[in-house]
């Protein structure tokens, strides 16, 4: 088991991290990293041929412009690695693109994007529909020491299992890895022996983690505390489950899962 294809998503190419992020993650594993360039369709009004026939034209200028750009950017920022990026180009809708191509990789690498809302979407349609870990990674964030000093969010449900059966790879190679759990009574063990048993596992691959339950800090909630928690170690990666349902073409994740990605500055490994 790890890590062969990193696939990221360059969605906005003026957002660098994710893909630094996505070659310094494929490095650390001699993965090969797929660049999957994806620009959204511009279709022309009728009106607007009729009224200036030489638009088609000029707007495919544009787009091979903007992919040319985009590649460079990514063959520059992965040099340093010593990766050369296998390049795609795309276009139509990022989610759906991004879900089919995810079937032939072992992690899919994103970032917010230009619009806000962004990061919830895109890694809410990836991490219900793709059956691939997610990887969102903050503008601004260091992905150059991605995975040293991990903070496992844990609750002993199948999602957060299968984020830690999904970043063990990661967590290998780290130096440093907190199982942390977060309840309102964290003396009362859960099922699962309050994280011992998830600890146990982990050993028996190689990976040392530490065990920690804390009750939510006052006025952080769940997500707060977590983020916190990842601030006071100088963690540098959050592995948790993700939680979530698909409502037509609509995807909704619940609070903490939500919390988390909008206000972390870290990159967050995500499973469902």
């Amino acid at each position: 088991m790890g890590i062969k294809e990193v696939l990221v998503g360059i969605v906005d190419p003026s957002s660098t991290a994710p893909l630094i992020a996505a070659a310094a993650l494929a490095a650390a594993h001699e993965a090969q990293l797929t660049a999957l360039h994806l620009q959204p369709e511009r279709p022309i009004p009728l009106a607007a041929r009729l009224q200036m026939p030489e638009l088609e034209q000029i707007l495919r200028h544009e787009d091979e412009a903007a992919r040319d750009k985009a590649r460079q950017l990514a063959t520059t920022l992965a040099e340093p690695f010593g990766v050369t990026p296998r390049w795609l180009d795309a276009i139509g809708v990022a989610e759906e693109l991004l879900v089919h191509q995810a079937q032939n990789a072992d992690i899919v690498v994103v970032g917010p994007g230009a619009a806000a809302e962004a990061p919830l979407r895109l890694a809410a349609q990836l991490v219900l529909h793709a059956g691939r870990p997610v990887l969102v990674v903050p503008e601004g964030a260091d992905g150059t020491v991605l995975g040293r000093r991990v903070v496992i969010g844990w609750n002993g449900s199948r999602e957060s299992t299968r984020a830690v059966h999904d970043a063990l790879p990661i967590l290998k190679k780290a130096d440093w890895v907190e199982v942390l759990m977060i309840s309102a009574d964290p003396t009362r063990p859960a099922g699962d022996g309050w994280g011992s048993r998830i600890c146990a596992h982990l050993a028996q691959h190689g990976v040392t983690a530490a065990r920690r339950a804390v009750p939510p800090y006052p006025a952080l909630g769940v997500d707060g505390t977590l983020l916190a928690r990842c601030n006071e170690e100088r963690a540098d990666l959050i592995v948790m489950g993700a939680y979530g349902r698909s409502q037509l073409r609509d995807v909704i994740l619940d609070g903490v899962t939500s919390g988390v990605l909008t206000k972390s500055r870290i990159p967050v490994l995500i499973s469902h």
